[in-house]
């Protein structure tokens, strides 16, 4: 798997298992959601490997994007475990016998906090990987991130049902 299909599926994975934390805490008893789940995470995969043959990355576009990725290694790394480590704290809190209102709030803020930092991170890399794929390039991975949305959408009114 190229980079920047790498560099993406990261993000989606560690951005969306934020954005479902409540509701993975709630598939545990939710039988329907727990599925819902599933079929998200499986499509999200099966995008990303449709999206990675579509692409048509070059070698000399993987070896840029290598080398990007590469200077912003040690920052993905600690950005990326900040992140992992205030989820599972919140989660952890959220899962307590007798949740506190002020440390999930303070957990809360420091799991934004985390993201904040990611996001910036994020798009700083983007921006650099960017300027390497070429405008149809760029459009795909456009679609596939309307795709991704869509199907958290799907996600969360089959929740609401």
């Amino acid at each position: 798997m190229n980079t920047r299909i790498k560099l993406t599926a990261i993000t989606t994975v560690l951005l969306g298992s934020i954005a479902i934390t409540p509701l993975a805490s709630a598939a545990e008893t939710a039988g329907p959601l727990r599925s819902a789940v599933r079929q998200f995470v499986s499509g999200a995969i099966g995008r990303l490997l449709v999206l990675r043959s579509d692409l048509n990355v070059t070698d000399d576009q993987k070896s840029q994007i290598r080398e990007i990725v590469s200077q912003h290694k040690d920052r993905i790394g600690k950005v990326a475990k900040q992140v992992m480590t205030k989820r599972r704290a919140l989660r952890d809190l959220i899962r307590s016998e007798q949740p506190n209102e002020g440390a999930l709030r303070q957990a809360s803020t420091e799991l934004g906090n985390a993201i904040a930092d990611a996001a910036v991170l994020a798009a700083e890399v983007r921006g650099e990987v960017s300027k390497v794929l070429s405008p149809e390039q760029r459009n795909r991975v456009d679609e596939f991130i309307k795709g991704m949305d869509t199907s958290k959408g799907n996600l969360l009114q089959n929740f609401l049902k």
